[in-house]
């Protein structure tokens, strides 16, 4: 939570950086039968009982889940180790939602592309000769190789390493060198229902590219809107990403050894770990956000697919150093910040200058890969100001390491039986008990509840 976090930040641990895995998937989850109720898939290569079933949740625990906030429980420690209850969530996840990929500044010109592996799911994003992103799974119908296996800049076009097939920038197939024998472009005799990549729809807000392959998404705008109408005082219209020194877009990449939902609740849901885990916090008369009559300095946001909390400017002037940039307000400066995960993979901290939005790429269990970047005014993003960017940006570093610590620490700790669910603190953890219960609605989407 503790941000804006910055595009400096050193990797957490440069050993996870070797690239994605990808996560098992298992079928739908089905409703087992009896007077137990258990969301589970099947498989046989998932550890369970003689049939390949392996039972994720009982009908208890999904029920303490749902209690309200003073009884309540938390997922049960397997939820954030079991592969296989990683497979299903990652499988509900990228059926029913619209998942953050990558910043739409990544992708600056006419031919730029990259690769992403988000919740398990192989896709590319390309800026197309119209200009348009779009989004195709990242999959030669011919020989299954990606289309895409590294960032590429302004490219004519996507040639596949494996046997050559060449594709427009619109997904298109172009040349199939060789296909019917003799040299030349064997394209004419490549069956049309083989030729075109798969589609995936793609839209862009915040400056981040939005991708939906499930069946079950909701339209972009339904997805998108509340989050939009929540910063309706700020000019989101006149963001850029903010370039270093260089003139690069600047975009932090870290690795932990967490899984995804920890990392979630800690950047931008949990309120009460501030002052004890930074040194920022913990120098603040400000924090924590609790007046010394015992009323709350936040307001717990719910809206959509978004949670968090918001906060005063005003509460926190002697908590924040001065930034000095511009700010980003409509019409005047916003009096109101906020820190917000958008749920699934978003997280998002908007102050009056900036609004820092990182994103979430669960990989395994215990490993999640995160990467960040900072919107401010277009006219501040140049590199220009990158001095004025660049205290903020290594003081909250030292915030960003400082969590880490704790959310690695955090996800050791669940290998003992001492810890099997945890409870919530009333007064300060609704944003993490209402982002659970979103969690299991997904899980529980097919009726199984």
């Amino acid at each position: 939570m503790d941000r804006p976090r910055t595009p400096r930040q050193r990797p957490v641990r440069d050993r996870w950086r070797s690239g994605s895995t990808p996560c098992r998937r298992g079928r739908r989850p089905l409703l087992a039968g009896g007077t137990q109720r258990l969301v589970r898939i099947h498989g046989p290569d998932l550890a369970g009982d003689a049939m390949g079933t392996a039972h994720l949740l009982t009908q208890a625990e999904t029920e303490a889940i749902r209690r309200p906030i003073g009884e309540a429980r938390t997922f049960p420690r397997r939820a954030f180790t079991a592969a296989d209850f990683f497979a299903l969530e990652q499988e509900c996840i990228v059926e029913r939602n619209w998942l953050a990929a990558c910043f739409a500044d990544e992708l600056a010109h006419v031919g730029d592309a990259m690769p992403i592996d988000v919740c398990g799911l192989p896709i590319f994003v390309v800026k197309g000769s119209d200009g348009r992103i779009r989004a195709f799974h990242n999959v030669c119908a011919y020989d299954g190789c990606p289309v895409v296996t590294a960032p590429v800049k302004q490219a004519a076009d996507l040639r596949v390493a494996y046997h050559g097939w060449r594709y427009d920038l619109e997904g298109r197939l172009i040349d199939a060198p060789y296909w019917a024998g003799p040299p030349g472009n064997g394209l004419p005799a490549v069956p049309m229902q083989h030729r075109d990549l798969k589609g995936i729809a793609c839209d862009v807000s915040l400056g981040v590219v939005f991708v939906s392959a499930g069946s079950r998404s909701p339209d972009f705008s339904s997805y998108i809107g509340s989050f939009e109408e929540l910063l309706h005082e700020f000019d989101l219209d006149d963001l850029g990403t903010a370039t270093d020194e260089s003139g690069q877009i600047d975009v932090f990449e870290s690795v932990l050894a967490t899984n995804w939902k920890t990392f979630a609740d800690n950047d931008c849901l949990n309120i009460l770990h501030e002052s004890f885990t930074h040194a920022m916090y913990a120098a603040s008369p400000e924090i924590p956000r609790v007046g010394p009559d015992g009323t709350p300095k936040f307001e717990v946001v719910s809206t959509g697919n978004v949670f968090g909390f918001s906060y005063a400017e005003s509460d926190v002037t002697a908590t924040y150093p001065p930034i000095d940039l511009p700010h980003i307000g409509r019409n005047s400066r916003p009096e109101r910040g906020f820190f917000l995960q958008s749920y699934p993979n978003l997280s998002v901290a908007v102050m009056d200058t900036l609004i820092a939005p990182v994103i979430q790429f669960p990989e395994a269990p215990d490993r999640t890969r995160v990467r960040g970047a900072t919107l401010v005014r277009k006219q501040a993003a140049t590199s220009d100001y990158a001095p004025r960017r660049r205290a903020a940006d290594e003081l909250f570093a030292q915030a960003a390491e400082e969590d880490a610590a704790v959310m690695e620490a955090i996800q050791r700790s669940r290998r003992s039986p001492a810890r099997d669910r945890g409870f919530y603190a009333p007064f300060w953890d609704e944003p993490q008990y209402l982002f659970a219960n979103r969690i299991l609605d997904d899980l529980l989407a097919d009726g199984t509840a």
